[in-house]
């Protein structure tokens, strides 16, 4: 069945036969179609099935390929028929000489690659990388000669091959990367579609542990090949495994600060990476002014709340002036004592912003003993 039916169905001196209108012929090639769909579910989940699947997938697009290059004149050099006929009956150089030939028809540089590729030598293994059996595509690939009519084509299944194991690999959550990426920066100079592919995938990771794995491969193939795509991905994914690793108590807040620098520096327009570097940073000011304060520093309190860029860090060291008039207030601390630190307290904290109303409280107050 895998040699003959496709091309059997798409064969002009057969289809001729099902109708004289083009509608009705399409309906016909259909429901043939769809019986040989039947037929291979009979197998079930076993070798021959998976493998039956993806032929008859693979051939119905590529028969498609040729249709569109040829129309409906099929002569004695340009038949329409699948990999596996061609190789049967010695029509192969027939059928690569028509794709070369038609190379401006394809409208991605992909589309003619990957036509090409499965009518030449490496063909099978293309079909075997369809179903997931990698090595043995690869020890296939390994195997076979170099022919010089095939040589466009066979490079790009071999730097396809591996790029595909690469990504099996780590969606299987194993890092194998060099083997299977080492050929992925030419692979992306082809075809960049599988670059978007390729970090499309990586942004749609979210376990940490997975997201390290899939830096890594960003790394490498940014070391090999930089580009705007994978810079802007390997700084959102670098970003997102740091957060989740945070979050999770795995990765301190140093190294946090670390990540989101290096990641703005990827990708300066990333988002996460500046929020989460504004947020450590407020997060970080917040916690010295605070110690600042416990060890009766002042004045270095305050100049970490002066010299901040956000805002929220200012609030925060005004909510701490306001915690600590009132502890002062309550405390039984002798009445010059008190005033002295008052104002202290006051003369500092103007210094920082002296709009705030904390401090009009203190200064009554302050106003008050003096008049008093």
């Amino acid at each position: 069945m895998l040699l003959y039916w496709i091309t059997a169905i798409y064969s002009r001196q057969i289809t001729v036969g099902f109708s004289t209108k083009g509608d009705e012929t399409q309906k016909v090639r259909q429901k043939l179609i769809d019986l040989a769909r039947d037929l291979i579910k009979k197998y079930g989940d076993t070798e021959y099935g998976r493998r039956a699947a993806t032929y008859l997938k693979i051939d119905q697009t590529l028969i498609q390929e040729l249709i569109n290059l040829t129309g409906e004149k099929q002569d004695r050099t340009h038949r329409v028929c699948t990999p596996l006929y061609a190789a049967r009956f010695g029509i192969t150089a027939d059928i690569l000489s028509l794709i070369r030939e038609n190379k401006a028809f394809f409208k991605e540089t992909e589309n003619y690659l990957e036509t090409g590729a499965y009518y030449s030598a490496a063909g099978k293994c293309l079909y075997l990388m369809e179903n997931h059996e990698f090595e043995k595509a690869i020890n296939l690939l390994a195997d076979l000669p170099k022919k010089s009519e095939d040589c466009e084509f066979m490079d790009y299944a071999e730097k396809r091959l591996h790029f595909e194991f690469g990504m099996y690999c780590l969606e299987k959550g194993e890092g194998r990367l060099n083997g299977f990426f080492k050929a992925a920066p030419a692979l992306f100079d082809l075809a960049p579609v599988y670059e978007q592919k390729f970090t499309e995938k990586a942004l749609g990771i979210d376990e940490w542990d997975t997201l390290q794995l899939w830096e890594d491969a960003l790394s490498y193939i940014n070391e090999k090949r930089p580009s705007e795509a994978v810079r802007q991905a390997l700084s959102l994914v670098m970003c997102r495994r740091a957060l989740t690793m945070c979050n999770q108590g795995k990765l301190s807040m140093k190294a946090m600060n670390m990540i989101s620098k290096k990641a703005l520096q990827l990708y300066p327009e990333n988002e996460m990476a500046r929020c989460t570097l504004r947020d450590i940073t407020i997060n970080f000011e917040v916690k010295e002014i605070y110690n600042a304060f416990n060890r009766h520093k002042l004045g270095r309190a305050s100049q970490i709340a002066l010299e901040s860029e956000h805002p929220q860090v200012r609030d925060k060291y005004f909510e701490f002036v306001a915690d600590i008039f009132e502890e002062i207030m309550k405390s039984e601390l002798d009445h010059n004592d008190k005033l002295i630190m008052l104002n202290d307290l006051y003369e500092w904290a103007v210094s920082v912003d002296a709009d705030q109303p904390v401090l009009g409280e203190i200064y009554s107050h302050l106003n008050m003993e003096e008049t008093g």
